[in-house]
């Protein structure tokens, strides 16, 4: 029986950046310009994901320079993320603590940040779209960002140790750890990049804005597990929502699909009524001024915007479903030899 994904629609609007073209044109460029799509194969597959499409989607208020750094960025993690997923098949998790450590001194807090130690081209094109993001940021927003970085990178750890073992999560633990390896909070940190504006830590901080970017994390990353749970069952890889739901309730996949869809209106409602909360909370609160009131306002904007737009831009793309090899003898894992001269 042909799976059907359920009905997923959010009450949020469409939006999309105007620079939409411009962004994919420069993405595609800036792929080969690094030497990061070596295969014929890789070309095709990274191109027909239209990073630019998806950044435009989920980005829609950044200006057009602000709108290729982090078209740049996803596009490059995509293919981080990509590989990291293949390490554990040939090193073991020794190895792949090594490579967190590696990963994370490719962002040095301070300018001007380190030459690179090798010539790996996912370390130059890691680097280069950090010196960028340095000049837009400060070090308060820096920390945050690498402090989110090195959880994504700790979380994406648990989960392949999970998925080389057969370990099958139950619910609870797998929606709390997905939020950490689907870097949902290093996505929100550019956000503020894109929008022009910077959370102070104790905005930030707030359980109001973690409670949103909690939820945001969970509309996002439920979505993709049910647009690749048919390639990820096929792969044998445990860690899917979709897959998770039906250990536990039993059944068919398109009922566990169906439960997650139902899951994700449930979440859909907390995150509605928790911005409307939190909106108010702090254009009412002595303690904030009417400046970090609205810059609040503004980003449970973009959050709305990149749930709305990650779904309709999974709709039409083949990155969760194809099976396409990503990586092989002519476009080889880049992160295999991190950190080796």
């Amino acid at each position: 029986m042909t799976f059907t994904v359920p009905d997923l629609s959010v009450p949020f609007p469409e939006r999309q950046n105007p620079h939409v073209d411009e962004a994919e044109v420069h993405v595609r460029e800036y792929l080969r310009e690094f030497g990061l799509l070596r295969s014929e194969e890789a070309k095709f597959h990274y191109d027909r994901t239209r990073f630019g499409e998806l950044v435009a989607r989920a980005y829609p208020f950044a200006a057009l320079e602000e709108l290729c750094v982090i078209t740049d960025w996803m596009a490059v993690w995509a293919i981080f993320d990509d590989y990291l997923e293949r390490i554990p098949d040939a090193q073991d998790d020794e190895r792949f603590v090594a490579l967190i450590h590696e990963t994370v001194s490719w962002f040095p807090l301070t300018p001007p940040g380190a030459v690179a130690r090798s010539g790996n081209p996912i370390e130059l094109a890691i680097r280069d779209i950090w010196d960028r993001l340095t000049a837009r940021s400060s070090l308060t927003w820096r920390r945050r960002f690498v402090r989110h970085l090195t959880d994504y990178l700790e979380g994406c750890h648990w989960e392949s140790h999970n998925r080389r073992r057969g370990i099958a999560p139950d619910l609870p633990t797998y929606i709390r750890t997905r939020r950490r390896f689907g870097g949902m909070r290093p996505s929100m940190d550019l956000s503020e990049i894109g929008l022009g504006i910077e959370l102070t830590d104790d905005v930030h901080a707030h359980p109001r804005i973690q409670q949103l970017l909690d939820n945001t994390a969970d509309l996002v990353l439920w979505a993709n597990d049910v647009f690749s749970v048919e390639a990820e069952k096929r792969e044998g890889n445990v860690n899917n929502i979709v897959l998770v739901v039906q250990r536990t309730r039993g059944g068919s996949m398109r009922e566990a699909a169906d439960e997650v869809a139902a899951m994700l209106r449930g979440r859909c409602a907390d995150f509605v009524a928790a911005s409307r909360s939190a909106v108010a909370f702090f254009a009412s609160s002595g303690g904030y001024t009417a400046e970090q009131a609205h810059q609040v306002s503004r980003y449970i904007a973009a959050m709305e915007s990149w749930v709305r737009g990650n779904i309709d831009w999974s709709r039409g793309n083949e990155r969760y479903r194809s099976e396409h090899l990503r990586t092989g003898e002519d476009q080889p894992n880049f992160l295999e030899r991190a950190g080796q001269p």
